[in-house]
């Protein structure tokens, strides 16, 4: 009996320690996360209910099971009482044993939990991004000394480049968290507002910036030019043009959507791009001009992301000015409105005098003069 015992108690230890997994507190933009208390479900199983504490980012947790209904949360153990966590913001911890498979799927195939998804959410690629900028500006101004304008010409399109693959590359990792520095919800209206200015500054340099390129390259007094609008038109079009063609193709041809939504894409970004590649051939030579088209290409898709962020967090700030200026004149509207009702109830209390005969008056003098008539009333009679 007590051999049976101890078999019984070393299998039940073992599927315990087979269910229960170590997983890693792995979040972006926050020091902790949020565990919930778990309760029924009305049709069944278990949702997170209250919110009950929070848990700091790097700990390590041994989950237990999944919610029943609810695969995405994890349950952990505190105190003796189940509670549940998310488990996107959970990493499987590199404590676990070999081949232990986890509870949920390993999001670092898909690029998160990732040391590149780190290294973005610090201040150091954007540092480098506006020394890059910084460095383009600096040296097309020093490429007008004759004896810098060679390595002027080679160094500044090369900063934009690389400066340009960086805020693709962010974006492609983080999409639209990439402007988390400059967050209205993290550092409140006046913390996101300081930061806006300098990336105003930094955009206007990028957009302006290939136009001083421009003036580098063929002179002062040239007429020849980079071609840029035909493919910067293309590349602002192809999207809108594609989603229309999805949409338009979810009702009239299904079976071939996603064909007619890739040549659509195709078409409306090659059109320009070849437009641009053939005058930049024309003026450059062939492969000077292919280079240069490719350089423009990446230099367009980095504006375009910089412009897009800064436009939304400049209409973002402009929203709380708005909701700021609506509630200041709200307040100025009410106190108003309680001034103009206090004056009506004084003029509705004020003094009344009465004459002899008890008729009323607005004033003294009123009073006085209706006993006056009364007094020569009575002496009359």
């Amino acid at each position: 009996m007590k051999t049976r015992l101890i078999v019984f108690t070393i299998l039940l230890v073992n599927a315990l320690c087979a269910s229960a997994q170590k997983y890693v507190v792995d979040v972006l933009f926050s020091d902790s996360i949020q565990a919930y208390t778990i309760e029924p479900a009305k049709s069944g199983g278990e949702v997170p209910g209250t919110a009950a504490f929070k848990i700091a980012n790097g700990e390590e947790l041994t989950l237990t099971r999944v919610l029943e209904g609810n695969p995405g949360r994890g349950v952990i153990v505190r105190d003796d009482k189940e509670y549940c966590i998310d488990g996107d913001l959970l990493v499987l911890s590199e404590d676990n044993p070999a081949g232990t498979v986890g509870l949920f799927p390993d999001l670092r195939q898909d690029g998160k939990h990732t040391a590149i998804e780190h290294f973005f959410t610090t201040i150091t690629p954007y540092i480098i991004i506006s020394i890059l900028f910084v460095a383009a500006i600096l040296l097309l101004f020093l490429g007008r000394i004759e004896l810098l304008r060679r390595p002027a010409l080679l160094l500044v399109p090369l900063c934009i480049l690389l400066a340009s693959a960086l805020e693709i590359w962010a974006y492609a990792t983080l999409g639209g968290d990439v402007f988390w520095w400059c967050d209205y919800d993290t550092y409140g209206f006046w913390g996101s507002a300081l930061r806006a200015i300098p990336f105003v500054i930094f955009v206007v340099a990028q957009v302006f910036s290939i136009k001083l390129y421009e003036r580098l390259l063929f002179g002062e007094h040239s007429d020849k030019e980079i071609s840029i609008k035909p493919m910067a038109i293309s590349m602002g079009a192809c999207i809108p043009l594609t989603l229309i063609a999805v949409f338009a193709g979810a009702v009239w041809w299904r079976s071939a959507n996603e064909v007619v939504a890739a040549i659509v894409f195709l078409a409306s970004f090659g059109i320009g791009t070849f437009i641009s590649w053939k005058r930049n051939v024309s003026t450059a030579g062939k492969v000077n001009g292919s280079l240069l088209t490719l350089f423009i290409a990446v230099y367009i898709i980095g504006v375009i992301i910089a412009a897009v962020g800064l436009i939304t967090i400049l209409l973002r700030l402009i929203l709380q000015i708005l909701l700021i200026l609506a509630g200041i004149a709200a307040i100025l509207f009410v106190g108003g409105s309680a001034a103009g009702g206090g004056g009506g109830g004084g003029g509705s209390s004020k003094t009344v005098w009465y004459d002899a005969e008890g008729g009323c008056h607005n004033s003294e003098i009123d009073a006085r003069m209706a006993n006056e008539r009364i007094a020569e009333r009575k002496a009359g009679l």
